[in-house]
């Protein structure tokens, strides 16, 4: 199992357990990592009390393909799922935009002391799949110097994630708490909680156009009776 897809085990400040899992969800025409590591996931949320999911793209993770696999097993456990991750359509159409800003300069944007790119490899961004800001693809094989100067929608969601995590999650009466995010984003995840002092300094300096457009504080859904074919179904309760 490559690194970004292991499982990383932690404590919140609060006390409480954390196991950050990586997975591969996949997406609407890509297969995901759930029937390999089924057995996998039913024992990580056997062990859990509350769910962390990411939000998939443009839908909410009832419907997404991976996330409604996951939920299922939560649904039957009657255990509830929270969202902190404050991706939505706005803060993606902004990514989209600033993206092509940098495309069309023709330069590679590795400026470290501004953020404004990751270090990929030493290339011109047209020539990149999304160019600086797609997230580091070989995260297994980085250090955690490449956070300090990573810059983009996902950096920003890690480090949105971490928060959450850290200010709203923990408030929750829940022993054992299971965060479940693509593989790319554990690690990232782990930094910036252990790191909060930089995290909300980074938060503060380089992301005040995303902070204002993304999702604020926690979502938190529980089970509720099926209606006839249903297989799950959950109501907003935060």
């Amino acid at each position: 199992m490559k690194e970004h897809y292991k499982t990383i085990c932690t404590k919140l400040d609060s006390g409480q357990n954390l196991k950050l899992v990586g997975c591969k969800h996949g997406d609407w025409w890509n297969k995901s990592d759930f029937s390999l590591r089924e057995k996998e996931y039913n024992e990580l949320i056997s062990w859990s009390d509350i769910l962390v999911l990411e939000q998939p793209f443009l839908a909410e993770f009832y419907e997404e393909p991976f996330s409604k696999k996951i939920s299922k097993i939560v649904y039957n456990q009657n255990k509830k799922i929270c969202v902190i991750d404050p991706q939505n359509e706005k803060t993606d159409k902004f990514h989209e935009e600033s993206y092509e800003k940098y495309v069309k300069s023709e330069k590679f944007c590795m400026a470290i002391e501004e953020g404004n790119g990751n270090l990929i490899s030493i290339c011109d961004c047209k020539q990149k799949n999304n160019g600086p800001f797609d997230y580091i693809r070989y995260i297994d094989s980085m250090s955690d110097f490449w956070w300090k100067i990573s810059f983009g929608e996902s950096d920003w969601r890690n480090m949105r994630i971490a928060k959450g995590l850290e200010e709203d999650i923990s408030q929750l009466n829940a022993e054992n708490i299971l965060a479940i995010h693509g593989g790319i984003h554990t690690r990232p995840i782990h930094f910036y909680l252990k790191n909060p002092k930089f995290r909300e300094t980074k938060l503060r300096r380089k992301y005040s156009e995303l902070e204002m457009l993304g999702e604020k504080g926690i979502k938190i859904y529980a089970p509720v009776k099926c209606e006839e074919k249903q297989e799950q179904a959950w109501e907003r309760i935060k």
